[in-house]
């Protein structure tokens, strides 16, 4: 039998609320386990007890707060991470279009001279070459594999985080609703 995360998110919701230090640190430790494990992606998951954790940074026991902190600075580099990938992604899929309406462009208006390959290079060293000259930046280099001409951040290959989705509204209003409220409640 499989972990099921959708059928024990309500638990989770429930017992958030725990006032006692012991269950409030086990928890903690629940959720960081949970977090990681990478093909659970509890990040996705995260408005639905995150209030619950920015209260156990309030607790008065040391160990809570240092294990929530600690938690919570976990789901911030994650959420950090998902959107480089997403960022990543897009800005391959975009460069890779300028780069096959460059190509195509560039075909129409090429003579016999512009078709040789021995004195420019292989097609994707040509390509990785006029996407390295328009931003100037590694990462749409890093869109090609440089022998093998596949795609390495997204076209072809599945990379760890690239379907996650994270609610950033939600997470927001509950970082906002914590933010307007005295620090004594």
């Amino acid at each position: 039998m499989a972990f099921n995360l959708e059928q024990f998110m309500p638990l989770l919701e429930e017992r958030i609320n725990v006032l006692s230090p012991f269950t409030r640190s086990f928890l903690v430790e629940w959720v960081t386990l949970l977090d990681s494990i990478p093909d659970l992606e509890l990040i996705a998951y995260l408005p639905r007890f995150l209030g619950g954790l920015f209260k156990f940074l309030s607790d008065s026991n040391q160990d809570v707060y240092t294990t929530t902190q600690a938690c919570l600075d976990k789901f911030l580099v994650e959420i950090r991470k998902i959107a480089r990938i997403k960022k990543g992604i897009a800005e391959s899929k975009r460069s890779n279009s300028k780069g096959e309406r460059r190509r195509s462009s560039s075909s129409l208006q090429s003579g016999p001279e512009d078709e040789s390959e021995d004195r420019t290079g292989t097609p994707i060293e040509q390509h990785e070459a006029v996407e390295q000259q328009d931003d100037g930046s590694r990462n749409s280099r890093s869109a090609m594999s440089s022998h093998s001409g596949k795609s390495v951040n997204g076209d072809g290959d599945w990379i760890p985080g690239q379907d996650v989705h994270v609610d950033h509204p939600k997470i927001l209003e509950i970082l906002v609703e914590f933010l307007s409220t005295p620090s004594g409640q």
